[in-house]
C-alpha cells in the first residue's frame, strides 16, 4: 500500500528507525522468555486438541524433522537440541559460539535430502566478531550429536551494521535439491534492492556451497550469484509444498503489511519501495499473494507449513493449505492458495515462532513465549458434524447469496443462520462431505450463529459465524445541501463495524459518545472511529482499502455528505 517514493523516502526512513527501536525491544524481550512463561493451552477449532510434546526450551527460534521422525530445536543461544520419542535429549546436538544479541543467534536447521546415506545436517546462525556475520554451515551426524570437527562452510554472509534485527535465518532444501536461505536486511532498507550484497534476499546454492549456473542473476554483472529473489525485509520463514513445489515466503512488514510470497525465481518484492501491494502497480515488483494489517497487537509473520503429509490426520478440507502464525498475535491462521484468503485456526499461543506438520499429518507448533514445543491432532469426534470456515463471512441482509462452508457435514440435513432455515447442497457433489454451499436467508444488521443438525446424531453450531451488513441506509440518497448528518446514520454505520469485529472475533468498541440520541452533534471523531475500526476489520477479511476524503479530520471540521458515504459504499462492497 505504501510507496513512498525517493521524495518521501526521508520521513519514511526515520518513521521506520523509530518502529526499529521499538520491534527490537519487543523481540529481545520475546527472544527473553525462555521458559518462564507456563505452558497454556492454545484455543483451537471443536474436535481439535493438543499436547505439549517438550518444554524447557530456552529462547527456540527454529525446529524441523529428521527423516527419521526425530525433532531438532535451534536455540538462539548456539544449541541445537534433539526431542526423540517425545523426549528431549539431555546432551545437545551440537552448539556453536554465536551472537545471540537481538534477533541473531542460532536461527534456522535442514536436513540434507541424501541425510540417511550422507548424515548432513546444515544450520545457520550469528558468528561473533567486530563485525558480526551469519553464516550457513554444514555437520555430520553421528546419532544424535554432530561428528566433533565436522563443521564445513558453506557461505558466509556479509558483515552486519550494529543493528540487530532482521536477519532471516530460515534455510530448506527445495525440490530441485538446491538449499534455499531465507537472509533478512539487517535494518537497512536499501539493501533488500541491491544485487551486490545478500541481504534482504532469498538465495540458492548447491548442498556443497557452490553456485548453481542457473539462477536467476548468475551471468549478471555486480550481482551476487547466489540470489534467487531480492526485495525482501525480513524473510523469517518460507516453506515448500511436498508434491508441487511451490514456495510461499513470509516477509515481516515495517509498520503496516505483513506478506505470504509466491517464490518465482528472479522476483523482485518491493522493499523497500513498497510494503504490501503496490499502489498504483508497479510491472517491476511482485505483489503479495496475501497481506493483513497489524491490527494494533499484529507484528511479525512467522512459520509457514503446507498441509500435504503423507498420511492426512485432519479433515480433508486441510489438505492444500498453508498453515501460518503472528509472533505478538499469539495465534495460527490457515492459508488457502487456491483462493488467497486465510481464515482462523488457532489463538492464545505465547509467542509462536515455527510450524511444522510431522508425517503423521499433526501440526507441531514451537513457542518462544512458553519455551515448548506442542503438538495439534484431530480427535476422533471429527466424524461428527463441524464448521471449520465461512466464505464470505459477511453479506447482504437482503440475503439470497451464495457462501461455502467447509468442515465436515456426513449425514448433514439442516442449516440455519441466525435462526432462519436455509437451502444448501453439497458444493462437489455428495462424494465430498467436506464443503457445502449455503444461500444466505434475509436478516437484520448483526452478526449470527449458523447451526447444522445431522439426520441423527449431535448438532454443531458457530456462533458469531457470519455478519450481515445493510446496504441501504437511512437517508439512502444523501443530498448535497439538504441532507443533514443524522446520529441515525452513524448508528447504522457502527452496527455494521461491530458485526465484521464480531465475527473476527475482537473485541466491543470503546465508541465516543456510544449512546448517541437523536439530535446530538456528529463530531470529527465519530467519523475517523469508524473509520479506523472499519478498515482493520476489513483488512482482516482481506479487502483492499483506499484513502479517505479528508483523512485528517479534526474537532470542528464540517461533516460532509461524502465522509459518511465512503463509509457506506465500504459497507456494501464487503456485504457484496
Amino acid at each position: 500500500m505504501k510507496e513512498p517514493g525517493h521524495m518521501g523516502r526521508p520521513n519514511a526512513v526515520n518513521a521506520f528507525r523509530v518502529l526499529r527501536v521499538l520491534v527490537v525491544f519487543a523481540l529481545t524481550i520475546v527472544f527473553g522468555y525462555g521458559s518462564n512463561e507456563s505452558a497454556a493451552g492454545a484455543t483451537l477449532p471443536q474436535g481439535f486438541s493438543e499436547t505439549m510434546v517438550s518444554g524447557g526450551l530456552s529462547s527456540p527460534t527454529a525446529m524441523d524433522f529428521a527423516p527419521d521422525g526425530r525433532l531438532f530445536v535451534c536455540l538462539q543461544a548456539g544449541q541445537l537440541r534433539v526431542i526423540k520419542n517425545g523426549t528431549l535429549l539431555a546432551t545437545p546436538f551440537l552448539t556453536v559460539t554465536v551472537d545471540s544479541s537481538g534477533e541473531r543467534g542460532l536461527l534456522g536447521v535442514a536436513f540434507d535430502p541424501n541425510f540417511a546415506t550422507n548424515n548432513f545436517i546444515y544450520v545457520y546462525y550469528t558468528v561473533p566478531g567486530s563485525p558480526a556475520h551469519n553464516r550457513v554451515s554444514r555437520f555430520t551426524a553421528n546419532g544424535d550429536t554432530a561428528v566433533a570437527g565436522s563443521e564445513f562452510i558453506l557461505l558466509n554472509l556479509n558483515n552486519l551494521s550494529a543493528a540487530t534485527n532482521h536477519n532471516g535465518g530460515a534455510i530448506h532444501f527445495g525440490p530441485d535439491g538446491k538449499l534455499y536461505i531465507a537472509v533478512g536486511e539487517n535494518a537497512n532498507p536499501s539493501n533488500a534492492q541491491t544485487l551486490s550484497n545478500l541481504l534482504g534476499k532469498v538465495l540458492r546454492i548447491n548442498s556443497d556451497g557452490s553456485i548453481p549456473n542457473d539462477n536467476p542473476f548468475f551471468n549478471t554483472a555486480g550481482a551476487r550469484q547466489e540470489i534467487w529473489a531480492l526485495g525482501l525485509r525480513n524473510p523469517f520463514t518460507f516453506a515448500f509444498q511436498p508434491g508441487t513445489g511451490r514456495l510461499l515466503i513470509n516477509d515481516v512488514g515495517q509498520n503496516t503489511w505483513e506478506e505470504i510470497n509466491d517464490g518465482i525465481a528472479g522476483s523482485n518484492y518491493g522493499w523497500d519501495i513498497c510494503e504490501g501491494v503496490f499502489s498504483p502497480p508497479n510491472a517491476n515488483c511482485r505483489d503479495p499473494l496475501f497481506q493483513y494489517s497489524h491490527g494494533g497487537i499484529w507484528c511479525a509473520i512467522v512459520g509457514g507449513a503446507f498441509y500435504n503429509p503423507p498420511v492426512v490426520q485432519f479433515p480433508a478440507s486441510y489438505v492444500g493449505k498453508y498453515f501460518f502464525a503472528d509472533l505478538c498475535g499469539g495465534w495460527i491462521r490457515l492459508f488457502d492458495p487456491a483462493h488467497n484468503t486465510a481464515s482462523d485456526f488457532a489463538s492464545g499461543i505465547s509467542a509462536p515462532v515455527d510450524l511444522k506438520v510431522a508425517a503423521d499429518g499433526t501440526l507441531y507448533y514451537l513457542s518462544i513465549g512458553s519455551g515448548a514445543v506442542f503438538r495439534i491432532q484431530a480427535t476422533p469426534s471429527l466424524g461428527s458434524l463441524r464448521i471449520d470456515a465461512v466464505n464470505p463471512q459477511a453479506g447482504r441482509t437482503s440475503g439470497g447469496q451464495q457462501i461455502i462452508l467447509t468442515g465436515a457435514f456426513v449425514n448433514l440435513s439442516t442449516v440455519t443462520i441466525g435462526g432462519s432455515s436455509a437451502s444448501w447442497s453439497y458444493t462437489n457433489g455428495a462424494g465430498d462431505t467436506s464443503t457445502i454451499t449455503v444461500t444466505t436467508p434475509a436478516h437484520s444488521v448483526g452478526a449470527v450463529q449458523i447451526d447444522i443438525t445431522p439426520s441423527s446424531g449431535s448438532a454443531y453450531s458457530k456462533t458469531n459465524a457470519f455478519a450481515y451488513l445493510p446496504t441501504v441506509f437511512t437517508d439512502d440518497s444523501l443530498i448535497v445541501g439538504q441532507t443533514t448528518t443524522k446520529a441515525q446514520h452513524v448508528i447504522e454505520l457502527r452496527q455494521a463495524v461491530e458485526a465484521l469485529r464480531a465475527v473476527e472475533a475482537l473485541g466491543v468498541v470503546p465508541w465516543t459518545d456510544a449512546a448517541l440520541a437523536p439530535g446530538t452533534t456528529i463530531k470529527a471523531t465519530h467519523i475517523l472511529e469508524l473509520r479506523r475500526f472499519l478498515d482493520d476489520a476489513a483488512t482482516r477479511l482481506a479487502f483492499s482499502t483506499s484513502p479517505y476524503t479528508d483523512p485528517g479530520l479534526t474537532s470542528g471540521f464540517v461533516i460532509k455528505r461524502i465522509h459518511i458515504e465512503e463509509l457506506r459504499q465500504r459497507i456494501r462492497t464487503i456485504a457484496g
